[in-house]
């Protein structure tokens, strides 16, 4: 439940806050009050993205700081509440860091949809789509390779393989079944997705502010 709060609350900031501030600037033209002074457009993007990304570290980290010292504090007040075997703070910790990472390029994404459509809702639309995909794809391309259920092509699973990266493959920094259950991660693997991860929000938001700079806002 802490980690359905924490990412319903990341998920609200990054719609309203997030993609909802940046399309009234672009569409009430609200940024020509910016961009009429000498500052690059990628600025305005990068500066948006870090306020935002700022605010949503604070929220985050208050949030999982809350959900620790609850479940600290249960297991001392609750009587036979105990805490669950193999449990390490350490991986709770990190737990909390991939989640606000995948907040991250979440919103890198938001940016961009915002950027590229016309429309607040539509924007909207195309992020969450991206969220679910992103959660679920990885999924779909396993079922598929233990063949149980659909029989498909190598090929075809290969190149679902390649989309689960190219779309950000959201269900990889989800830790919660390694907290829940006490299983270890490599450190290797872990510094690997930290990498994948902020190159991917970096990418995107350097897309954002290459369109942004060719966008007629007059």
């Amino acid at each position: 439940m802490g980690f359905s709060i924490l990412s319903l609350a990341g998920l609200s900031i990054i719609f309203f806050l997030g993609i909802g501030l940046v399309s009234k600037d672009l569409h009430r033209k609200n940024i020509c009050m910016v961009i009429s002074h000498p500052i690059p457009r990628w600025k305005y993007v990068v500066g948006k993205f870090s306020g935002l990304a700022l605010f949503l570290v604070v929220a985050v980290g208050i949030l999982g700081l809350f959900a620790a010292l609850s479940l600290w504090a249960g297991t001392l007040t609750v009587g036979g509440l105990h805490v669950p075997r193999d449990f390490s703070w350490g991986m709770l910790f990190l737990a909390v860091f991939f989640n606000l990472l995948s907040l991250l390029v979440v919103m890198a994404v938001g940016f961009l949809f915002t950027v590229v459509t016309t429309s607040l809702y539509l924007s909207m639309l195309l992020t969450f789509c991206v969220y679910l995909i992103g959660n679920t794809l990885d999924t779909i391309v396993k079922v598929l390779a233990r063949g149980d259920f659909v029989h498909a092509d190598d090929l075809f699973i290969k190149g679902m393989k390649l989309l689960t990266w190219i779309f950000p493959n959201l269900s990889a920094f989800d830790l919660k079944a390694n907290l829940a259950y006490g299983l270890p991660q490599s450190a290797p693997y872990l510094a690997w997705l930290a990498c994948y991860g902020l190159t991917y929000a970096g990418i995107v938001i350097i897309i954002t502010a290459f369109i942004l700079h060719h966008k007629d806002i007059s």
